[in-house]
């Protein structure tokens, strides 16, 4: 594979000969990325599960929801006064 800089010399060996394979740096890069992907699958089931969590609150609380005067309450004692 031809480098496009020249290898420095290191005491009597070219540094690519000595410090680092191909092999060695394309594991490097591929748990890099495999380590992102993981990152980025983690967030996006994080964020997927806040909003469905979200979603199902706000419809269980339109189910509870209870507004006056839409129905006529039925008095059990009329000397009471309303509540205010």
């Amino acid at each position: 594979m031809p480098y496009i800089l020249p290898p420095r010399e290191v005491s009597g060996t070219t540094a690519h000969d000595s410090t680092s394979s191909p092999r060695l740096i394309y594991a490097g890069v591929f748990l890099i990325v495999v380590a992102l992907v993981g990152l980025a699958t983690w967030i996006g089931v994080r964020t997927f599960r806040k909003r469905a969590q979200a979603k199902r609150e706000d419809a269980q609380g339109a189910a509870f929801l209870s507004v006056r005067g839409l129905v006529k309450e039925e008095k059990t004692e009329k000397s009471d006064p309303p509540p205010e």
